[in-house]
């Protein structure tokens, strides 16, 4: 096995790491898995359509039976439906999530790019095989007008389903009173493909007041059916809207645009001016060689950014290993079909946390409850330990170090002083200019509070002490960075200080681990990692894996991929025609959406 091998496993593990809890705590999942939940098949997707003139644009109630066919276990899907059409709110309003087979159909809702995605099924439990979704919402502002015809020009599945669909249909069920466009060629059209194919790859008809649209062959992933429906504009069914109704529309979150940001604004540049920037420094950064003042990782990562972030608790949990009390266990499952795919444990090696500092026993004792050596947690299942972690030590380091005089005040409490005050900026200027229940101003409402965010992120100030430290920090990160081998000979054990002297360099690798966490802190752990190719004899005992076949390169890469299918499906804006759909349409132009498993 070569030396060069055995060095990038040791490294591998912690930039591995890194990635892992950077997920794991950003979202806190404790149900994260690997599987991929993505692998599933959407059997049939039929929408019933229910447009009425109870909003003068077009309002629609909508009946959607999504049928699956999952490959892998599940805990259900997504289903992501856009917030506006044409420019404008839909007023999405969900009625009912429910399933026929018997899939758990609680929801929950998230916004994501101009969508309001659905989470439906239960994050205990998990569903395989055939299983149905009910959907039922209704949305306004649906209908275009074209040199005074209205017109419904619809995605029916959406373009943002990474699966494939087997057969889709839609009826739109007409009232009595509708009718459509008198001029055949603008009554009725179809298309089906990716989004702007003029293919037309479905069939489309009207009987007895309904309007069918149906596929004719399967649709590749990121495919919809669009229809585009034409009425009759001479019995004024719809109406477009006035320049009154236009007006009356847009002036409230212009006037709430202008008035809550601008006193949010003004008093986040008045807390800023009197308190929130930071003294001069020296100004010149120089090399150094061990952190600031004797601070662990985990202190130099929050006087860097005012806050404890992922990086930081990765370092942490890299200094145990490295430090005898945990093992970091790589498991690999091999496919014969596919990527094999990679997952990782932590054991606890050493149960006797009285030498270690506060903030590393809030981290074991987080983890590993019971303190028992030989305990393992899988990383997979990790995120939710790691979240309260997280929160705990947020609120120890940041205020311990504001005691110890690097803070002029604590960054977590000063920013929510400033957002509680913007808050009450906020409703008492949507109270009494515009009412709480006039939805459009609740857009500058959310302008105030983001501005508010900007000032916290900005507000927290170090004292002279504090700024001392952060270009220590950076000398540091300059010697990780940039380091020649004559300085690494001239720096000794991991504890001993450096010195200018003509000793024999010593525990060189242990040298690469003392100062490891500090890297993953400072973002370069790369950088560190090359400065020791060649230096390793021997597997790091802190690290167990396959050592022979991987390079760091190769690992991250390849948890990146992994990782990739345990996060949330990331869905794009909606799009929209602008235009009608009976001149230059294509499948996509619609209200559409899209979904997604998890």
């Amino acid at each position: 096995m070569g030396i060069k091998k055995l060095f990038a496993a040791g490294a591998a593990a912690s930039l591995v790491l890194a990635t892992f809890i950077s997920l794991a705590v950003g979202i806190g999942w404790p149900g994260m898995a690997l599987a991929d939940v993505n692998n599933f098949t959407i059997t049939d997707f039929t929408a019933d359509y229910y447009p009425t003139n109870k909003d003068s644009q077009g309002e629609m109630r909508v009946v959607e039976k999504i049928s699956v066919t999952y490959t892998d276990n599940n805990h259900g899907i997504e289903r992501a439906i856009p917030l506006s059409y044409k420019d404008r709110s839909v007023d999405l309003s969900v009625t009912s999530v429910s399933s026929d087979t018997g899939a758990p159909a609680t929801y929950t809702m998230r916004k994501e790019n101009g969508n309001q995605v659905l989470r439906i099924g239960d994050a205990s439990k998990t569903v395989t095989g055939d299983q149905e979704y009910n959907i039922e919402y209704t949305v306004k502002n649906v209908i275009g007008f074209y040199e005074g015809s209205p017109e419904l020009y619809w995605d029916i599945n959406g373009d943002q389903w990474a699966q494939p669909t087997e057969h889709v249909l839609a009826r739109f069920h007409l009232p009595d009173s509708l009718k459509l466009n008198s001029d055949k060629t603008k009554q009725m059209q179809c298309y089906a493909g990716r989004t702007g194919t003029t293919e037309k790859n479905c069939t489309i008809a009207e009987d007895k007041g309904i309007v069918y649209a149906e596929t004719v062959k399967p649709l590749r992933p990121k495919a919809t059916m669009t229809v585009v429906v034409g009425f009759d504009g001479q019995n004024k069914y719809f109406a477009s809207e006035t320049a009154t109704e236009k007006a009356a529309r847009t002036w409230k979150p212009i006037a709430a645009f202008i008035v809550a940001p601008l006193l949010a604004a003004g008093y986040g540049l008045f807390a800023w001016l009197r308190g929130g920037r930071d003294p001069k420094g020296r100004g010149t950064i120089i090399p150094q060689y061990d952190a600031p003042d004797g601070m662990s990782p985990l202190e130099v990562g929050t006087v860097i950014d005012f806050k404890v972030d992922n990086r930081d608790i990765t370092a942490v949990i890299i200094s145990l290993a490295v430090r005898k009390y945990l093992k970091i266990i790589e498991e690999r499952k091999n496919h014969w079909i596919g990527k094999d795919t990679l997952s990782y444990q932590l054991e606890l090696v050493q149960a006797d946390f009285s030498k270690l500092d506060s903030d590393e026993q809030v981290l074991l004792k987080g983890l590993f409850p019971e303190a028992k050596v030989g305990a393992k947690i899988a990383m997979k299942s990790a995120g939710s330990s790691l979240f309260k972690v997280a929160s705990t030590l947020r609120e120890q380091v940041t205020e311990r170090l504001t005691t110890k005089g690097y803070f002029v005040s604590n960054p977590g409490k000063l920013g929510k002083h400033i957002l509680i005050f913007s808050a009450i900026i906020v409703v008492a200027t949507l109270a009494a200019v515009f009412g709480l229940s006039v939805g459009p101003a609740i857009g500058g409402a959310v302008l105030s509070l983001v501005i508010a965010i900007i000032f916290t992120l900005i507000m927290p100030a170090r004292t002279s002490k504090g700024v001392a430290a952060v270009e220590h920090a950076e000398g540091l990160k300059m010697f990780l960075k940039t380091a020649e081998a004559e300085r690494i000979k001239k720096l000794q054990a991991p504890n001993a200080a450096y010195a200018e002297n003509n000793k024999e360099p010593v525990h060189t690798v242990d040298l690469f681990e003392k100062l490891l966490p500090y890297a993953v802190v400072l973002g370069v752990e790369k950088d560190w990692a090359k400065q020791f190719d060649n230096l390793y004899q021997k597997p790091p005992e802190w690290y167990s894996g396959d050592y022979s076949s991987f390079t760091a390169g190769f690992l991250v890469g390849s948890l990146h991929d992994n990782f990739q299918g345990a996060v949330a499906n990331t869905f794009t804006s909606p799009s929209s025609s602008s235009g009608s759909g009976f001149s230059g349409g294509s499948s996509g132009g619609g209200g559409g959406g899209g979904g997604g498993g998890w």
